[in-house]
């Protein structure tokens, strides 16, 4: 197994629901476990998911595979977390 980088934009269309999916387990995780342990835990999900992208083809294994590690991903994913971050200390 190679390990592959995306070449995938900032604006496509899985942005959205990068940013969207991030903020929604960070606050099932957040709640339970604290923001700290909830930004953890989802900052490690998320790169073990682009290292799976990375190592499954999506050309063999159909949804279950990635089209390579997105280090645009990653930084998407953390912005849907500080947005909530920034929603929960204003409101």
């Amino acid at each position: 197994m190679a390990f592959r980088v995306a070449r995938d934009y900032w604006i496509a269309s899985d942005k959205l629901f990068h940013l969207c999916e991030s903020g929604f387990l960070f606050t099932l995780l957040s709640f339970p476990l604290g923001y700290w342990k909830g930004f953890l835990y989802n900052l490690i999900i998320q790169i073990l998911w682009e290292v799976k992208d990375a190592l499954v083809p999506w050309e063999k294994y159909k949804q279950w595979g990635g089209d390579g590690f997105s280090y645009k991903d990653l930084t998407v994913d953390m912005v849907g977390v500080g947005i909530l971050v920034l929603a929960r200390l204003v409101f």
